[in-house]
Order: structure tokens, then sequence, then C-alpha cells
């Protein structure tokens, strides 16, 4: 059936000989901790009420790739255009190794029943893949120290009133564990696929902290950027392990890969224009509500709006002419059998988004606001 978790949870259909020794015992190692989460997550789900199950349905979106790649633009266009990078680069990092690992070893979600789920579709949810590691947890983690040692440095180095980060770190604790919990809470992970994702999480840090500035500088300046990254990520797409059965994994990295690679494309395209605007504005005499509500409100609203047409446009017309020469099926297939076309397709309109968010909308709203407020 195409129900990923009702499938997942058949004790049939995962076999020895569909991994290599070592990592079918270690797959072993930790589905025994995936059946004792069970009961884990049942106790956690003693305390139900319907404050809680609001909130961590709210707070399990929080963590979601959607949110992330509603939030990215933000920080682009309004916010921080550097942080915006390095949240894309490290967000693209941790759900593409978390989807690997997941169609790896092939760990199953907690069983329904015994656990509760809330009323959702899976796709609400965030759960048509496998369970181990848990992505949400990776990326509550990696994201928002990500983001404290962006503007304050490593905390034992801060010259930041240690109040202020006291403070901060608190902030992204709670965030952290409110989505880590609510996965559980929600039983959508048990404890291993949560403390998985958490280990990942400063595993993805670690590393990107120590090769951001390098990795950011070289997609400004190389002339070999869209060599080298179009060339990887048909490398990472055909090495991407994939399911025997029903998994969103596969679809959602080669989603992923086409927005990062998109953003990269466009981020190296307009590198020389990319701070323009901002300089613009830092440097204008003019100041008030325009500037520091209006002006950033209507370039992200305006910026969804477009990002959503051009995703629209090049699904239609990519879809008619594929179809026109009988390369893209009528009817859509199970994520785990997609064709090179649909692979291709799904990167190219995801790949457009990207592009437009790095590059198309910086210039369009350098051109068109100095012309509008006549800088």
């Amino acid at each position: 059936g195409r129900d990923t978790l009702t499938f997942m949870n058949k004790k049939a259909v995962i076999t020895q000989k569909d991994f290599s020794p070592l990592t079918y015992w270690v797959r072993v190692y930790l589905f025994s901790h995936v059946t004792k989460g069970t009961a884990q997550i049942l106790k956690i789900q003693k305390y139900r009420n319907d404050f809680l199950d609001k909130f961590f349905i709210v707070a399990s979106q929080c963590g979601s790739e959607m949110f992330y790649l509603a939030v990215i633009p933000f920080l682009y266009l309004v916010f921080d255009p550097m942080l915006g990078r390095y949240i894309n680069y490290t967000f693209a990092i941790g759900v593409l190794l978390g989807n690997i690992l997941k169609n790896f070893f092939c760990l199953p979600r907690p069983s329904c029943p015994p656990v509760w789920r809330p009323n959702r579709t899976e796709e609400v949810l965030d759960c048509r893949d496998y369970g181990w590691p848990s992505t949400h947890s990776l990326n509550s983690v990696s994201l928002p120290l990500l983001t404290l040692y962006y503007y304050f440095g490593l905390p034992w180095e801060s010259t930041q009133s240690p109040y202020l980060l006291l403070f901060v770190y608190t902030l992204a604790l709670i965030w952290s564990s409110s989505i880590t919990i609510s996965r559980m809470y929600l039983g959508l992970h048990t404890p291993v696929d949560i403390v998985g994702g958490i280990i990942l999480g400063f595993f993805v840090l670690y590393i990107f902290v120590y090769v951001s500035a390098a990795l950011d500088m070289w997609i400004l300046t190389s002339y070999y950027v869209p060599q080298i990254i179009i060339g990887f990520s048909i490398v990472l797409l055909f090495l991407h392990p994939q399911s025997n059965q029903t998994s969103y994994s596969y679809t959602e990295s080669t989603c992923l890969l086409g927005w990062i690679v998109g953003s990269i494309l466009g981020t190296n395209l307009s590198a020389s224009y990319f701070f323009t605007l901002y300089k613009s504005l830092s440097s204008s005499s003019s100041e008030g509500f325009w500037f520091f509500i209006m002006l950033p409100t209507l370039r992200y609203f305006l910026a969804i709006f477009m990002m959503a047409t051009t995703y629209m446009i090049t699904k239609i017309v990519l879809s008619k002419i594929l179809r026109a020469v009988n390369l893209l099926p009528k009817e859509r297939l199970p994520n785990n059998d997609l064709s090179v076309t649909e692979i291709f397709f799904k990167f190219v309109c995801y790949s457009s988004m990207g592009f437009v968010t790095s590059s198309g909308l910086p210039l369009l709203f350098d051109a068109t606001f100095r012309s509008v407020i006549g800088l």
C-alpha cells in the first residue's frame, strides 16, 4: 500500500539479505531500541491534553522542511543574506544526510496503534519516510546553534554579556526541546531516533562551522561552481540509497538538491550585485516606517508569491513538454519508483525556486525599489 507507516510496521518487509553484515547488525541494535521506545512514548502520551496536542503539533511544524523553506527567503532577502546562505547550506546538508541514513537503515517509526497520532495526513505530520534519524531533531539543534555562533561566536570566547548569552541559549534550548519532544509526543519518533538526530545535528554543526567561511567564499567567487555543484548533485542522486518500498526520503532529497543547487547557482551568478540594495538602504538618510516595516514586509511576501509562481510555471511548462514527447507518465508513480525523467522534473522545478530566491529576486528588488525610492 501507499501508507508508509502501515507498511513499515510489518516485520516481514525487511530481511537480512537487504543489508551488508555490518549494516544489518547495526540495524538490529537500533531496531531493538525502536521497539523499546514504543513503551517510552506511551508513557509520555499519558500526559496528553488538548493544549499539549495543539502546542506540539505547532512545534512539530516549526521543525519541518517547509517551515525552513519559508524562513530562508526571509533571511536571504530581508534580514541577513549571509546568515541566510549559512542556514540554507546547513539545512540542506543535514536533511540530505538524514535522508540517506533513513533509506540506508530502513528503521520503522513507532507502531500506531498502540501509540497515538493526531488525525492528520502523513504529509502534514511529515512522516512519510523511515524513522531513524529524526531530521526534525537534527535541524532543531544545528540551525539555532549555528545562528547563535554566527552572532556571538563560541560562548566561552564571546565578549557579550553573560546574561545575554544565557538568555539566547535558553531560547534555543526551549526551541529545540519543543521540537524534539513534539516528535515523541505525537508518536512520530522513538527516543533513539531523537538521540540520533541530535548527535548528527552537532556533527553537522561542527563540520560546517569550520568550512562555512571558505565554502561561502568559494560559492561567491569561483568560476567552476556551476560545473562542480551540478556534477556533485547528479552523483549524489545516483548514490543516494533508495528504499525497496514506498518512502518519501529520496523524493525529498531530489527536491532539496534542486533547491540548493538553484540557490547556489543564483548566488554565484549575482555575487557582485547581491549586497547592492542593502548597502543603498544602510547609506540612505531616509528612515521611518517605510524602511523598517513596510519595505521588508513587502519584499518578503512578494518573494513568497514569486517563488510559488515560478514553481507553478516551471512545473506546468516542463510537464507539458515532457509529456508531449512521452517522457513523463500521466499518472504519479510511487515515490520509490521515480524514473530518471521524474527525478529531472522535480529537480528542475525546485531549482527554479532556489535560483529565483538567491538571484532573480535580489536583482529585481534592487532595480524596482531603487526606482521607487529614488536611490
